[in-house]
Formats: structure tokens, C-alpha cells, sequence
């Protein structure tokens, strides 16, 4: 459901032509031979969910995100399942995250999976999320492309992760 209701406002918020406009003089698009996608293989009711935000969030005790770089930081970072909500923070200077700091559930729905688990609506929740910075430009494409998204990918798998929530921010 909450994937639905963002790919909803997703494809609302790009149908406006000044947005899609906006964007697109500062960013090109990536076109794929073959779709990364792979066909749901289990109900929700019984999948293994992961967020993953651009948000820049981390735990305080984390190295924040590179924000000397114009170019952005191409690396990730964990957050564990049972962390402390009051030890994460944003390392994030390209967007406004005021109210995100009052509620992490605008870029980290981590609370609203927790109550679909609890009524049954998806299966279990991984022990591990990630967060990445979402303005990643130039010469540290290839490295997300190419090293940070299979890493990733090889954690999701190795937790065994069925569903990846991505929440831009």
C-alpha cells in the first residue's frame, strides 16, 4: 500500500511539466538494456521488507555523509532494525529537512512498516536499512552504479531481504 500511494504522487509530481522540466536540465536519465526488477516470488504477507532513503540519515555515531564533495557521496550507510531513533541524524545539505527531523517517518517510514507487520500486511522486517544522500553527480555515478548498488544489493540478499521500500527524500 505505501508503495502504491508513492509511485502515485511520484508519477503525479512528474506529470507536472515545470518539475519534470526543472529536473531535467540539470539531470540525464539512465536507460538500462534489461529491467533490474525481478517478479515478486511471495505474497507481501510473507516478504522480508528493507527501506532504503536518499535521505541522508545515519546514526550519530556514524560517519556523516561527505558534504565537502559538489559532486555528493556515493556511499551508504546502516540502519539497524532495534536503533534508537533519537541517535539518528541527517547529513543532507541539498534538501530542506526540518520537518523530517520532527518526524522520521517522511524519508524513513520505518514506524508505518512496524504497524503493516503488526496487522499482518507485510511479513517481517529486515534487521538492516539503508540510507544513501540522494545527490550523487559526475564522476560518482559509475561508483553508485557500479560498486554502491551491489553492495547493497549483496546485503539485501545476504539478509535475505525480499522487498526494497525506496523513500526518496
Amino acid at each position: 500500500m505505501i508503495a502504491q500511494i508513492l509511485s502515485f504522487l511520484s508519477l503525479q509530481l512528474f506529470k507536472s511539466v515545470t518539475v519534470r522540466e526543472l529536473w531535467s536540465k540539470n539531470h540525464r536519465e539512465f536507460e538500462f538494456a534489461t529491467g533490474p526488477w525481478t517478479p515478486l516470488q511471495k505474497p507481501v504477507e510473507e516478504s522480508q521488507i528493507c527501506l532504503i532513503t536518499s535521505g541522508g540519515l545515519h546514526l550519530n555515531t556514524d560517519l556523516p555523509f561527505d558534504m565537502s564533495d559538489p559532486n555528493g557521496d556515493p556511499t551508504f550507510r546502516t540502519i539497524p532494525l532495534e536503533s534508537d531513533p533519537n541517535k539518528w541524524q541527517i547529513t543532507h545539505n541539498y534538501y530542506d529537512h526540518a520537518d523530517a527531523e520532527k518526524d522520521w517517518n517522511l524519508i524513513f517510514p520505518l514506524e508505518r512498516l512496524r504497524e503493516l507487520r503488526n496487522f499482518g500486511k507485510i511479513g517481517s522486517l529486515s534487521s538492516s536499512h539503508f540510507s544513501l544522500m540522494g545527490h550523487i553527480t559526475g564522476p560518482h555515478l559509475p561508483t553508485l552504479l557500479h560498486r554502491t548498488a551491489k553492495e547493497l544489493a549483496d546485503r539485501l540478499r545476504d539478509e535475505y531481504t525480499d522487498l526494497a521500500l525506496l523513500v526518496p527524500a
